[in-house]
């Protein structure tokens, strides 16, 4: 059952790499991800000093979170090369890569970092990324897609009043992709850390200042919902699917909990 589970990512922090005390602050944050973002967040005029305070960042350690990736830039091929050669230098293998469309933009992400193990974040923001979805996540390397809102609702031209709507609508087929490849499902659809999560995804992109523990909420199980799958596990007519699920909600219930545990001894 655990090999059936991804990895705990309810909340993914996004922290502007030139901005040295948003990164200090990250080091505590209750995230269970964070991404240093040398993309959208940084002005070109600071990308220069983004990475050099990510390569620090990242030497230095002390983050509680569970996995910290860097979000590398995209369209400017001078800048991610300069970007690829950093992380290959300081060792990271935990890459957040934007727009990725074809799996020829993920083999360029890898031939950049050098020999060696990596795990890529596949941001779908485009109609080409979306409907090449299924293929991106088959790559042996991709171990989550993550929907970038903004891009994604402007590339499908969804009218600005139901965006959000629309991209729920499309949000569920990176879902059903993840599903089928066994990676996960990040969404960035809402900027409410409360709101629903009718498509199913694994976890919810974020930025600072949000409340990290209400979007954490938000991707466990509920007490009601582990009632349910404790009580389902009884049943003497429970059977595949209904069995698999109510073990799958324990699991899930019990790495959130140990995981907020763990948090809080080290605020002790």
């Amino acid at each position: 059952m655990m090999e059936c589970l991804p990895p705990l990512r309810r909340s993914m922090l996004y922290v502007p790499g030139q901005n040295a005390g948003m990164i200090d602050q990250a080091r505590s944050s209750l995230a269970d991800v964070v991404c240093l973002d040398l993309e959208d967040n940084v002005p070109p005029e600071s990308k220069a000093q983004a990475r050099n305070l990510i390569a620090e960042a990242v030497r230095e350690g002390g983050f509680r979170a569970l996995e910290l990736i860097v979000r590398i830039n995209s369209s400017d091929r001078a800048e991610q090369a300069r970007d690829l050669a950093m992380l290959a230098d300081t060792g990271v293998r935990d890459v957040l890569v934007p727009k990725v469309s074809t799996l020829d933009d993920l083999a360029v992400v890898r031939k950049g970092l050098g020999a060696g193990p990596v795990r890529l974040w596949a941001m779908i923001e485009t109609a080409k990324g979306l409907a090449a979805s299924s293929q991106i996540a088959s790559d042996e390397d991709v171990t989550a897609l993550v929907i970038g809102a903004s891009d994604l609702a402007a590339d499908l031209r969804l009218p600005l009043a139901d965006a959000e709507y629309g991209l729920h609508l499309h949000g569920a087929q990176v879902v059903t992709t993840a599903r089928v490849s066994g990676c996960s499902a990040i969404e960035g659809i809402t900027t409410n850390p409360s709101a629903p999560n009718p498509c199913g995804f694994d976890g919810r992109s974020t930025y600072p200042g949000q409340d990290i523990a209400a979007i954490n909420a938000a991707f466990s199980p509920s007490p009601e919902e582990v009632r349910r799958a404790d009580a389902a596990l009884v049943r003497p007519y429970a059977y595949g699917d209904h069995l698999v699920m109510a073990k799958r909600t324990l699991l899930l219930a019990e790495r959130a909990l140990a995981r907020e545990q763990a948090l809080a001894a080290k605020e002790k």
